[in-house]
């Protein structure tokens, strides 16, 4: 397992397919998707908690275990509600 480096991201890739995984920290406050950009990852949380917001209203909480997509919440965006840890895969 590789150590964290000073971006807190990480990468390796899976023995099996082409998927790359990526580990991404992110602070309390810190935009994680905006679905009116693209976004070629899907998220795990892994710790922490994440708003997802329509128009500044609270449409989801997601937390540990959960799945991040835009496909899931057109028209918004996913800000940490705490300190969170990701799992990001990439195809």
């Amino acid at each position: 397992m590789q150590a964290l480096g000073e971006s807190g991201n990480s990468s390796f890739s899976h023995p099996v397919g082409q998927t790359t995984t990526k580990t991404r920290l992110v602070r309390r406050g810190e935009r994680i998707f905006n679905t009116r950009r693209h976004s070629p990852s899907v998220y795990t949380v892994v710790r922490g908690e994440v708003l997802i917001l329509r128009r500044g209203l609270l449409v989801d909480l997601v937390g540990p275990g959960e799945f991040l997509d835009t496909r899931f919440w057109p028209g918004a965006n996913a800000v940490a509600w705490t300190d969170c840890r990701l799992l990001a895969a990439e195809h």
